[in-house]
């Protein structure tokens, strides 16, 4: 019964991932002038290394990275694709961080317990949804690093 309700926990899940990234990617998609996302931040900054340049030194003054120079370095393999197959590796790698930080999650809630019942697994996800889906909107980084921390 519990394997049954995580396994449908994960397809609702993957289900609303693609859904979500299939509205915002259109948004996405159409980059210059139509909407901001940390995203387009991190991927130039991995660019502009690539590029031989100073991720600090954008000529844009709406993708300006102020962040630790480790971002940029973690985005190099995501910066050598184009924007929308990296957008889309992006996508695929928030899902898998959310499924592993669900599950670390409901170990952690688990305790010493040897059962919780559906309902825990069901207030959870209540719980981690709305910042789910605003990283996936916002395109942040957010949902990798607390998978990261709780691993």
């Amino acid at each position: 019964m519990r394997n049954k309700f995580f396994l449908g926990t994960s397809l609702l899940i993957i289900v609303l991932t693609f859904i979500v990234c299939w509205h915002y990617y259109h948004r996405i998609e159409r980059f210059w002038g139509i909407t901001q996302t940390d995203f387009n931040v991190y991927y130039f900054s991995g660019w502009y290394i690539i590029q031989k340049k100073s991720m600090y030194t954008f000529t844009n003054p709406e993708y300006l990275f102020k962040y630790a120079p480790i971002f940029g370095v973690a985005m190099i393999p995501l910066a050598g694709l184009p924007i929308q197959i990296a957008l889309r590796w992006w996508y695929g790698l928030t899902c898998a961080s959310f499924l592993g930080m669900f599950g670390l999650l409901k170990n952690l809630l688990k305790g010493n317990r040897s059962d919780l019942p559906p309902a825990a697994d069901a207030l959870l996800l209540i719980a981690t949804l709305r910042p789910y889906i605003s990283t996936l909107r916002l395109g942040q980084v957010d949902i990798l690093l607390a998978f990261l921390l709780l691993a």
